[in-house]
């Protein structure tokens, strides 16, 4: 993953370009995997991000599927941990 400085301009948790391109088909295993492997472990998910409500439902049964379980909300941003 490359550097970023502390100033950053765009959106300020954007990915690097390779796993955000990885992640296309998010979530699935190979995803928690990369991620993992990238240091993160938390994942934060912006409702607002989700025109219906069902779109949201159906990433957070995904992700529990994986093991990764909603830790908090924090206004529109679901907090999950990742598993280990």
């Amino acid at each position: 993953m490359t550097s970023r400085s502390a100033d950053r301009t765009s959106t300020p948790y954007a990915l690097d370009g390779e796993i955000n391109a990885a992640l296309s088909e998010f979530p699935e295993q190979e995803d928690i995997d990369l991620l993992r492997s990238a240091g993160a472990e938390y994942l934060v998910v912006d409702s607002r991000l989700y025109d219906q409500i069902d779109a949201l439902d159906d990433i957070e049964d995904a992700l529990a599927s994986l093991g990764v379980q909603r830790a908090t909300i924090l206004g529109d941003y679901q907090v999950y941990v990742l598993p280990p």
